[in-house]
C-alpha cells in the first residue's frame, strides 16, 4: 500500500498577514473601547456632561463630513435624507449624553461593562 500525501496548506504568507492585521485591529479596538471609560472618567471630572457631549459631537461632525465628501464628493446630503439624518444626529447625541452622565455617576468598570450592550439596544 502506498502512503497518501497530505494536501499542502493553501494559506499563503499574505493571507496569514492579512489575518493577523484583522486580529490586531480587533485587539486594539477592544483595548480602546475598554480603556475609554477610564480615561473619560478623568476627563469629565470637572466638566459639564452637556459640554463634553457637544465637544465630542463637534469634533466628530467635521471628521464625518470630510469622510463623506471624500466618498461621495457631496457636502449636503440628498433632500429626502435630511430629516432622517437630523433625527439620527439627535439620537446619537442623546446616546453620548446619557453615557457621559452615567459615567459621571458610576465607576469606569460599570461603564465599560455596559458599553458592549449598547448596539443591542440600538437595533
Amino acid at each position: 500500500m502506498k502512503h497518501q500525501r497530505h494536501a499542502k496548506s493553501t494559506n499563503s504568507g499574505h493571507e496569514i498577514q492579512a489575518g493577523c492585521k484583522v486580529h490586531m485591529a480587533l485587539l486594539v479596538t477592544h483595548l480602546l473601547f475598554g480603556g475609554a471609560p477610564v480615561v473619560g472618567k478623568f476627563g469629565i471630572h470637572g466638566i459639564n456632561p452637556v459640554f463634553f457631549a457637544l465637544l465630542r459631537e463637534g469634533i466628530a461632525g467635521p471628521i464625518l463630513l470630510a469622510m463623506s465628501y471624500y466618498k461621495t464628493r457631496a457636502i449636503v446630503p440628498p433632500r429626502d435624507d435630511l430629516l432622517r439624518l437630523m433625527l439620527a444626529g439627535v439620537c446619537i447625541f442623546m446616546n453620548q449624553f446619557c453615557y457621559i452622565v452615567g459615567l459621571k455617576l458610576v465607576n469606569p468598570v460599570s461603564a465599560s461593562a455596559w458599553q458592549p450592550s449598547q448596539p443591542i439596544f440600538t437595533m
